[in-house]
């Protein structure tokens, strides 16, 4: 019996982020100083879906999620390739938005 993949649809999931939380991961894309950059904002947005898009979505159908390849690699039929510098480019990003999110939120509740 053939198991239906499982997965996340990271582009519907994405949408699903507030614009001010968006602007915080952004920001934090390719940028190691633990604040967020807002200058080229449109372009880094372009730049940043255009990773996640790669992760999300491939091929013309665009049934093929390379994240849900990774993310459970043993209901693969074939074997896959993908761009692992994206997945950990992505990971960072998150990661560091994630931790500067936490830090201002202990920082504002503490000012409370």
């Amino acid at each position: 019996m053939e198991r239906e993949m499982h997965g996340h649809k990271l582009n519907l999931l994405w949408k699903k982020i507030t614009p001010q939380l968006q602007e915080i991961i952004i920001g934090m894309h390719n940028n190691n100083t633990g604040i967020p950059l807002t200058n080229a904002l449109t372009k880094r947005r372009k730049v940043f879906e255009s990773e996640l898009n790669e992760l999300a979505l491939s091929g013309k159908s665009g049934h093929a999620q390379p994240f849900n390849d990774w993310r459970y690699p043993y209901e693969l039929k074939d074997m896959k390739l993908m761009s692992l510098e994206t997945v950990f480019n992505l990971m960072e990003t998150f990661g560091q938005a994630a931790q500067y999110v936490k830090t201002h939120e202990e920082m504002a509740s503490e000012e409370n």
